[in-house]
């Protein structure tokens, strides 16, 4: 087998997708654990220097986000379509790699209101607020929050959904 033949039947294996899920989930909820032990210890005032523990929430919502859009392409995969041909990248038709909405839309996940706005908010994670000070564009940077417990709540609902479906 070639690396060509190996890199297209990797990429069109719902569990390779699976897995880079798992491995995210993990890393983000150990950022989450350490964030937490500090977030509860620490009495901040005015003034006090942030511990490094308390500034790692958008890299952790960053890698959650990654993580959803990998069980959205597992479930692509496992639905049949592909996600390389011809050794190419193509992505899911129809939805851009990092808008959540769009892949749940592409893969027919059913979403209310409520999930909806979590995957638009989640998907501002992975293309900026994790990754950079700025969005590509000034419009996209406005209203970007994260509501906790209830879009904890809600994200894990979908990401519960997505793992049933891949089962």
């Amino acid at each position: 087998m070639t690396a060509t033949d190996n890199f297209e039947r990797t990429a069109n294996t719902p569990q390779a997708w699976e897995l880079s899920s798992r491995e995210l989930w993990t890393a983000a909820q150990i950022l989450k654990d350490r964030r937490l032990v500090v977030d509860n210890s620490a009495a901040l005032k005015d003034g006090d220097p942030v511990p490094p523990e308390l500034t790692v929430r958008p890299v952790e919502m960053m890698l959650r986000g990654f993580a959803l859009e990998n069980l959205l392409k597992a479930l692509w995969v496992k639905q049949k379509n592909p996600i390389v041909s011809g050794n190419k990248y193509i992505g899911v038709t129809g939805a851009g790699d990092h808008d959540l909405v769009q892949l749940a839309d592409a893969v027919g996940l059913p979403t209310g209101p409520e999930s909806r706005d979590v995957l638009k908010r989640l998907s501002a994670f992975i293309t900026f607020v994790g990754r950079y000070p700025i969005p590509a564009h000034a419009q996209r940077g406005l209203g970007v929050w994260w509501r906790t417990p209830l879009d904890d709540e809600t994200l894990n609902a979908i990401s519960q959904n997505l793992q049933d479906k891949l089962a």
